[in-house]
């Protein structure tokens, strides 16, 4: 009996790591695909076999891989809708950005001659009257107006008008520099507001003005229109209110331009004007 309880155990002893191995081989592989599920992409749980137990834990672990991949890919989905809504509303910004921008410029602009019209001119000088006060630079105003513009009109017609108005602005804005400021008040009016010049400078510049738009021409239908201005100038000082006040001076020279023979300069501070050569 002991020899026989003996063989017994050492059959035990061979048979158990069998059994057990054939029993944990499902476990082990069911393990295995878990564990592959974090580390690869497209890891997948097996079909186990074995025990009811671990049929039902295989079944139930694949199902929730199912689920973790379906809801994966709801939320790449997602991400990709929400991309695109992004991109949508990013270009629609865009856009509005761009037709604001269009819009402000049109509501800066004289649609006739592309300059800037009265209200946009009043904003710029409303900031250099600031920077005026701050710094005490020279700002002066030229306020200029064709001479004998109705005749124009009258001679060679409206259109015409128009293209001598382009003209004149075009002239004037090659003559002035591009930190000053040059709008179209009204009609055959226009306004310069220059930034940090003296006196002698400004009187210079405004008859080289003088000069050039009274050397040129304009061509309407092969008929050359010739045409003058007159200009006023005015000086901005520290008495001064706001830009209007020398903007007033400067329009009160110019009537005086105008009244003494036109195509002249007439200052503020001199009666005294420069004829026409």
């Amino acid at each position: 009996m002991l020899q026989f309880g003996i063989l017994i155990a050492l059959a035990g002893a061979v048979i158990a790591p069998l059994i057990a191995g054939k029993l944990l081989s499902p476990l082990t592989k069911l393990t295995h695909d878990v564990d592959r599920i974090g580390r690869e992409s497209n890891a997948a749980i097996s079909r186990i076999g074995g025990s009811q137990e671990l049929v039902s834990l295989s079944t139930s672990l694949r199902s929730l891989v199912r689920r973790l991949g379906n809801a994966e890919e709801e939320t790449v989905a997602a991400r990709r809708l929400a991309a695109d809504a992004t991109e949508r509303m990013e270009e629609k910004t865009r856009r509005l950005g761009e037709d604001l921008s269009e819009m402000r410029r049109l509501a800066d602009t004289d649609v006739l001659t592309g300059l800037l019209n009265r209200r946009a001119f009043n904003v710029f000088a409303d900031d250099t009257y600031q920077h005026y006060r701050r710094y005490k630079r020279g700002v002066a105003v030229l306020m200029i107006d064709i001479d004998f513009f109705k005749r124009v009109n009258d001679t060679f017609g409206h259109a015409a008008g128009d293209e001598v108005i382009r003209a004149v602005g075009a002239q004037i804005n090659d003559a002035i520099r591009t930190t000053d400021k040059l709008a179209r008040f009204g009609g055959e009016e226009f306004v310069v507001m220059l930034r940090e010049i003296d006196p002698l400078a400004v009187y210079a510049l405004a008859d080289r003005i003088r000069r050039s738009i009274a050397d040129a021409t304009v061509d309407h239908l092969s008929s050359p229109i010739h045409i003058t201005v007159s200009i006023g100038v005015a000086i901005l000082s520290m008495a001064d209110r706001d830009m209007a006040d020398p903007i007033e001076r400067a329009d009160r020279a110019l009537y005086r331009a105008k009244t003494s023979g036109r195509n002249r300069v007439m200052t503020e501070w001199d009666e005294r004007s420069l004829s026409a050569a």
